[in-house]
């Protein structure tokens, strides 16, 4: 919808190979294969494939939202490999302070150079956190300003979403507007509900955004 995810990935078959490691995966947890060293060797050369894309940028950060098929196999490969292995892909999905990282190096490749078309979006999460900030503190002299401060954003961001001109990479766990959301969460409770609410209190939503699928009203 609207190219959001059409630069998702460049290898047009990466989904198709992530299926493929699941099934290795699979097989070799459940020792159902008659050859597990070919398995293993598929699953190393998967390893390979992912850090030559990474390496490159020639992959989305989109791939590292939580609900994907993608961090599905990361976590059935990494049980499946124990705490000690060690690779170049490892090296790199061990800490996900990187997802963050790779997501600012696509950008400065000009890979997600679509990231958003509003390019104010980052400075109105930094005013909207600044919101939360005099909020939490009940530093500020105009409490109800700052809230309205905070409903403007939300249908704001409300608004970009319904028009699918905004990346799911901002959904990545450790993006500022991921923080944004955590603190505005905080201040308003968890019986507090709206539009933007209701898209961002359910995870599986942002990968469903990634793909386009999502229904929004």
């Amino acid at each position: 919808k609207q190219n959001v995810a059409s630069s998702l990935i460049e290898d047009s078959c990466f989904w198709a190979h992530v299926e493929e490691a699941r099934i290795s995966c699979k097989l070799l947890s459940s020792r159902e294969s008659n050859d597990m060293e070919k398995e293993t060797n598929k699953l190393i050369e998967f390893e390979n494939y992912v850090y030559g894309l990474m390496k490159n940028y020639a992959i989305s950060s989109e791939i590292f939202l939580p609900g994907s098929s993608f961090m599905t196999w990361w976590r059935e490969y990494r049980e499946i490999k124990g705490t000690f292995y060690r690779s170049h892909l490892t090296g790199l999905m061990n800490n996900e302070e990187n997802y963050n990282k790779y997501a600012k190096g696509r950008l400065k490749q000009n890979v997600a150079s679509s990231l958003i078309e509003d390019s104010c979006f980052w400075a109105h999460v930094e005013e909207a956190r600044i919101s939360c900030k005099l909020l939490s503190s009940r530093e500020s002299n105009d409490m109800e300003k700052e809230t309205n401060k905070l409903i403007e954003f939300e249908n704001y961001v409300y608004g970009l979403m319904k028009n699918y001109a905004i990346s799911s990479e901002i959904f990545l766990p450790g993006s500022s507007f991921m923080t944004w959301w955590r603190e505005y969460r905080e201040i308003k409770g968890t019986f507090y509900r709206s539009h933007l609410t209701g898209l961002m209190n359910n995870e599986e939503n942002y990968n469903k955004y990634a793909k386009g699928r999502l229904v929004i009203p």
